[in-house]
């Protein structure tokens, strides 16, 4: 009677083990990127790199490149990642400028220097990573503060590295994310067409940061966003208008210069009233909060006659995102220095975290505070 029981006991336990030991390694072998943070193609392709990668001062061993290819034009996308970092999910945010010269690179350098080497707070743990293109934003950050200039345009040709940070959230049971930051040429999504790759790899992120220049034409910059808008919900087959879009923050990263920008005295004294209003809203970037980000959302509303694109595109993004789908995010990416870089005392950015921590938030990390 109990020989019968122990084999029954041993049949049990043998298929334990045998799942256990299949579970692990699933697990070992799961892939937790699904696709390329540059290229965007599957992840799949990524291969331990060779002698030939010495971008990293890890061992080559710990290196990964990917090798996917693309056309138009035929290129290898050769990101080299750490191979722990395909195990772990990722988030890919890209800026859409709504003129050529919108601020997205010097926002991309401020707000990855603001990060480096790691911000904590009592959420979340937001650390640089020495990787991709975080060392391209070091040496823009490094030019902007030391030699007082402002950076060349980005290039539309190449294929935007991205800066990345590991995101880790500080509650019981804490998670962690690989946030990658890409910085597209402004040309990108003014000029091209779905027929481009970059354009479509822009589409293609899990996030938008809108761009608005204050100092240019407001009708040009509206067609910008209004053909990204129709484009991102054609290429993800949303035509349903009650589908909402991904997470979209719109940045007006030249505060500084808002005064600068109107016309008549009474407008001028209005945008200085603004501004302090705006400074005396509540904590910004490391400490920021989402009732002080709120506030800040709408004080924009309040005072949009002093920002062209505000009024039109805040009915649009409530139709396409729905009203907690976007946020307005007034910053000054150098500080409040104006327009003559050379002649700052102090660079000191302004809010330039804040859209950041928001679009993590909203894409289902909850790591600000109310």
């Amino acid at each position: 009677m109990f020989v019968p029981v122990l084999i029954v006991v041993a049949v049990v336990i043998a298929a334990s083990a045998a799942g256990l030991n299949a579970y692990v390694q699933r697990r070992r072998h799961r892939r937790r990127m699904a696709v390329c943070p540059r290229c965007g193609l599957p992840a799949d392709e990524f291969e331990v790199a060779d002698d030939s990668v010495v971008s990293m001062e890890q061992h080559q061993d710990d290196l990964v490149v990917c090798r996917n290819f693309s056309e138009s034009p035929f290129e290898e996308c050769s990101l080299t990642l750490p191979r722990w970092s395909l195990d772990v999910p990722w988030l890919r945010f890209a800026g859409v400028g709504g003129t050529c010269s919108a601020g997205q690179t010097i926002w991309n350098a401020a707000c990855s220097s603001r990060l480096r080497p790691f911000l904590i707070n009592e959420k979340v743990s937001v650390e640089s990573l020495p990787f991709a293109g975080q060392l391209n934003f070091n040496h823009i950050w490094d030019d902007i503060e030391g030699s007082k200039s402002f950076p060349a345009a980005t290039q539309p040709l190449s294929r935007p590295k991205p800066w990345c940070v590991a995101v880790r959230t500080r509650a019981r049971r804490a998670t962690l994310r690989i946030v990658a930051v890409s910085d597209f040429a402004g040309e990108i999504p003014r000029h091209c067409t779905l027929e481009d790759r970059h354009y479509r790899d822009l589409l293609d992120k899990d996030g938008h940061l809108f761009f608005i220049d204050l100092t240019q034409v407001k009708r040009i910059q509206l067609e910008v966003f209004h053909r990204f808008l129709v484009n991102l919900r054609a290429t993800r087959g949303l035509r349903n208008a009650e589908t909402r879009l991904s997470p979209i923050a719109v940045c007006i990263g030249k505060l500084d210069l808002l005064p600068e920008c109107q016309n008549g005295s009474e407008n001028i004294a209005r945008a200085i009233r603004c501004i302090q209003e705006i400074r005396d809203s509540g904590p910004a970037d490391e400490a920021t909060t989402l009732t002080a980000i709120r506030r800040r959302h709408e004080l924009i509303l309040k005072h949009s006659e002093l920002f062209g694109c505000v009024k039109s595109l805040n009915g649009r993004l409530q139709d396409e995102c729905g009203k907690d789908g976007f946020m307005f995010f007034p910053m000054a990416s150098v500080g409040w220095v104006g327009r003559d870089l050379s002649a700052a005392a102090t660079i000191e950015p302004y809010a330039v975290v804040d859209p950041l921590l928001w679009l993590m938030h909203v894409s289902g990390m909850k790591i600000l505070s109310p």
